[in-house]
């Protein structure tokens, strides 16, 4: 148990942000995932890619069966520093399984992804590079096609090759994929002024210092079911001050193809929160941590 290395973050909002001029020290990734195992795979294999290898993974698990647990052993035989935290299947609770990865990280700075996003190779390093006190970063991801999807998963195409910008570009006029531009890597000065346009927050892209997360109480765990927890998030990040900052023609992962989900539940829970204002979740990470106790 290593809550206490979260909890220790909790304490008033200072004027100034404890990590002002300072560049993350311990870095985390954390995905979350439910089965899918063939997409996980190449998930893993994208961070074993990783041009920075300075950083450890997660693997929050709501309720996939013992072959999720399998792969992790086996990546971590590969040296991927990864760990899995898994509850039972209870339906979709992915905002409490990012919680207990979250509560038991000793990380300063978390990266959030999805188990069927392929990180582009310099991923975790340009969300570190981008990284700035009072500022939480907003990536995208390029929309694979089910056709491509599937010739990635069965081997028939490499994710990789997709960094090449003339691939990406003939692969959206074929409709292949969409939201190529994503991918295509720009230089330095471009991506600084691309990113200057407000983008909002995707969870299967984005990153965020524990000092704040713990400032909001994680993530909502009112939200069962799919969609709007990560835009909840992003609402209290505002409320308590922060501000978002774009990633853009950096830091894209490869969405693999799944049909889409209806979120009209959660749609309604978010729009019943009457009180915009609020900082923190009402149950949230410390009230996940505590039921492990």
């Amino acid at each position: 148990m290593k809550h206490e290395s979260a909890l220790k973050h909790e304490q008033a909002f200072p004027v100034q942000h404890p990590c002002e001029g300072m560049p993350p020290n311990r870095v985390e990734v954390i995905l979350s995932v439910y089965g899918a195992e063939s997409d996980l795979r190449r998930v893993l294999v994208g961070y074993l890619r990783q041009t920075d290898s300075e950083f450890s993974l997660a693997l929050a698990d709501d309720g996939s069966g013992p072959g999720v647990e399998r792969l992790a052993g086996e990546f971590a035989d590969c040296g991927l520093s990864i760990r899995h935290l898994w509850h039972e299947d209870r339906g979709f609770r992915r905002a409490r399984i990012l919680n207990r990865a979250i509560g038991t990280s000793e990380a300063d700075y978390v990266i959030f992804s999805d188990g069927d996003c392929i990180p582009c190779r310099r991923f975790v390093r340009d969300h570190m590079e981008w990284a700035e006190a009072g500022r939480f970063i907003c990536g995208r991801r390029v929309m694979l096609g089910e056709e491509l999807s599937g010739a990635i998963l069965d081997r028939r195409a490499d994710a990789a090759r997709l960094e090449n910008p003339g691939r990406l570009l003939l692969g959206e006029a074929r409709g292949q994929l969409r939201r190529a531009w994503v991918g295509v890597r720009q230089p330095r000065i471009l991506s600084r002024l691309l990113s200057r346009k407000r983008r909002g927050l995707w969870g299967c892209n984005t990153s965020v210092w524990m000092h704040d997360i713990v400032r909001v109480n994680g993530f909502n765990n009112a939200f069962e079911g799919w969609g709007y927890e990560d835009i909840d998030f992003e609402r209290r990040l505002l409320a308590a001050g922060l501000r978002p900052k774009a990633l853009r023609g950096r830091g894209a992962v490869y969405h693999l193809y799944h049909p889409s989900h209806s979120s009209q539940i959660n749609e309604q829970r978010y729009a019943d929160e009457t009180d915009r204002s609020r900082v923190e979740a009402a149950s949230g990470l410390r009230e996940t941590l505590a039921e492990r106790d």
